[in-house]
């Protein structure tokens, strides 16, 4: 009887290092899990995977935009139109666009640095992401510029544009439309101002013009009702007509 106090104190020892040792280790898997719970949850809200192109179409593709490259490197029109399908609702406007392009710049380099599935349209059509990367020269401009930088003229760029094409019925693919064609032929930069700067000066010295006529022939004696209209209708010709055969006239009489 006297080990029993004993042995009952070591019993409840063990029980509590015991349950210490569970609450420890269900502590430790309470801390662990919503990272896991977070990661899975993360997981199943990710998108489907898009249906996309086979490896075999997608080299047909990548075919595509290196013959597209080659016709930019040799600046030809012709070419790249050839590898717009025919029927491509933008076809002239692409076509237009090209034209334009190489009127006003030469290609020193076109890449195609990757190519990249998007989307499947339909069973024939489908949107990729083409990674671009090419040098040009605008044509008309000094070379070196007012700085004489020899590089001042070169425009280098590096982008990814979205192309869709159709696969033909010989398993081809050629383009349908694309962001790239948008702005072809659209040159930006400084040359553009002096232009604006020009048309605006020549449309106030037209306005003040057609002013100045109308007033003449609403002021002159006697009256001329056919004048006024012709004045005030028809602004750049019966200003002109009215100057010429009218107010010269009588200014060189002396009147």
């Amino acid at each position: 009887m006297a080990n029993k106090p004993g042995f009952g104190f070591e019993d409840c020892r063990l029980r509590i290092a015991d349950w210490g040792l569970r609450i420890g280790l269900a502590l430790a898997l309470a801390s662990s899990a919503p990272p896991a719970f977070a990661a899975a949850e993360r997981k199943s809200e990710r998108p489907p995977a898009v249906p996309g192109l086979s490896a075999n179409e997608l080299a047909t593709v990548r075919e595509l935009f290196e013959q597209l490259s080659a016709a930019f490197r040799a600046n030809d029109a012709g070419a790249c139109l050839r590898l717009v399908a025919a029927a491509s609702p933008e076809r002239q406007q692409i076509k237009a666009g090209l034209e334009r392009e190489f009127k006003q710049a030469r290609y020193l380099d076109f890449k195609v640095a990757e190519v990249r599935p998007d989307d499947k349209l339909s069973d024939r059509v489908h949107s990729v992401d083409v990674l671009l990367r090419y040098e040009l020269v605008e044509l008309g401009r000094t070379p070196g510029g007012a700085g004489g930088d020899a590089r001042a003229s070169t425009l280098r760029n590096s982008n990814t544009y979205s192309f869709v094409v159709r696969r033909l019925d010989d398993g081809s693919f050629a383009v349908l439309d694309s962001q790239f064609f948008d702005t072809l032929g659209l040159r930006h930069g400084p040359s553009v101002v002096p232009r604006a700067v020009i048309v605006a000066l020549a449309l106030c010295v037209f306005l003040a013009f057609w002013v100045w006529m109308g007033l003449e022939a609403f002021r002159a004696r006697p009256r001329s009702h056919l004048w006024r209209a012709a004045v005030a209708f028809v602004p750049l010709l019966g200003a002109s007509a009215y100057f010429l055969w009218v107010y010269l006239p009588t200014r060189l009489k002396g009147r």
